[in-house]
Order: structure tokens, then sequence, then C-alpha cells
């Protein structure tokens, strides 16, 4: 008879069965596993001194090096800190004894002891130039070194947080609350400018707890 018998024409597959997206990726130390992708990580960088701004184009452009002759940086962190007082007349041993400083701890309290003890050294574009001196930095560490490159190159698929517990600016906190702005630049270095979207600062990012100390 007319529509007996058969079975029923199977269910459509439903997202039910779809596997769950993989956790990201965490690193944070440079002794840690993903190690490389830590800016204190012992890869020497080759930029000018002077500051990067924020491109015309904001955070979906990239940003462009400063003019001048290039310089040998320790690590993106001796660099990153140095761009702080970049540019600022008054601040140049500022940024020669960061730039010299024996290792990135060192450089990192160096710029942050001088940015909370003498606020005016600060370029006063820093926060709305600092994510592009950050992938300028990022970009030459991973173009300069194959091996720190391949490390990145890994994780492809996978986001990536820095899992720095006091950092919500540039990790993602304690709680994994915070913007992951070095997360999301890796991201968009290991995947091409523009793939894994806008690193636009999210709103109220460097607000929460912790974030003005470490930034």
């Amino acid at each position: 008879a007319r529509g007996g018998g058969g079975p029923p024409p199977a269910a459509a597959a439903s997202g039910d069965n779809l596997a769950p997206p993989l956790p990201p990726l965490s690193f944070y130390k440079a002794w840690d596993a993903l190690g490389e992708l830590s800016n204190f990580s012992g890869h020497p960088i080759e930029l000018p001194e002077g500051p990067v701004v924020r491109s015309a184009g904001g955070h979906h452009a990239l940003p462009t090096p400063p003019p001048g002759p290039l310089l040998s940086w320790p690590t993106v962190e001796h660099y990153y800190q140095a761009q702080k007082f970049a540019g600022v007349p008054r601040a140049g041993a500022l940024v020669a004894s960061i730039r010299a400083a024996a290792t990135a701890e060192e450089a990192a309290r160096i710029g942050r002891a001088a940015a909370r003890a003498t606020p005016s050294l600060v370029r006063p574009d820093w926060d709305a130039s600092k994510v592009s001196a950050m992938e300028t930095a990022l970009r030459s560490k991973f173009s300069s070194h194959p091996r720190a490159a391949a490390a990145l190159a890994a994780t492809r698929g996978r986001r990536l947080a820095e899992a720095a517990p006091s950092d919500y600016f540039w990790g993602v906190g304690v709680d994994g609350t915070g913007a992951n702005h070095l997360g999301r630049l890796l991201e968009r270095v290991r995947d091409g400018e523009g793939a894994s979207g806008s690193v636009e600062p999210a709103a109220g990012a460097g607000a929460r707890r912790g974030a003005g100390a470490v930034a």
C-alpha cells in the first residue's frame, strides 16, 4: 500500500552533532609551552627608535615602522616599553636605559616604573598607538626568527590567549574576561593582515583590575 513499510527519510544533520570548538591555546612565560609567543622570549628585533603611530586606517590597517636607522632590541618587551616614551625630548636617556636592560623583566620594570613616577614622559598619543607599536614589534619578531614563526604557525586554527593573571588589556586576566589584545594580534600576524578581524580595543578594556599597571 502507498506510504507504508519504508523507513522515514533520514533526519537532516543538525548543529547538535557538530564538535564543540577547541579551547584557546594559552601562553604566558617565555619558558612555558608556547614560550616563543611571549614578548619576553629571547628573540631580538631590529627597528628604528622613533615612535610608531596609529595608521590612518586604524587597527584594521598594517602599522608603518617609523623612519630612521635600525637599532637592535633584545626582545619585543624592550621595544614596547621604550615606545611609551619614544619621541619625547626629555626621555632619551630613559629609552636608552630600557634598550640596555639586561632582561625583558628589567625592561618592563623600568618602563612601568617610569610611566607611574613621571607620567609627563609618556607619549601623549600612547593609548591610541600602543596596539600599533606592539603589532610592529611582533611582525618584526616573527618575520626574522623562523623557529618562532614555525611555533606560531603550528597554532593555526586555534584562538590564542595570553594567560597574564593581572593584565586585562593584553591578556585574559585571572578570570578570563580580559580583552586579550596580545593573543588577537598574534592571530592577526599568524593568519595574515585582517584575517582575525579588528584589534580595536574593546570598550572598557584597560579599566578592569590590574590592566593599567601592566599595559
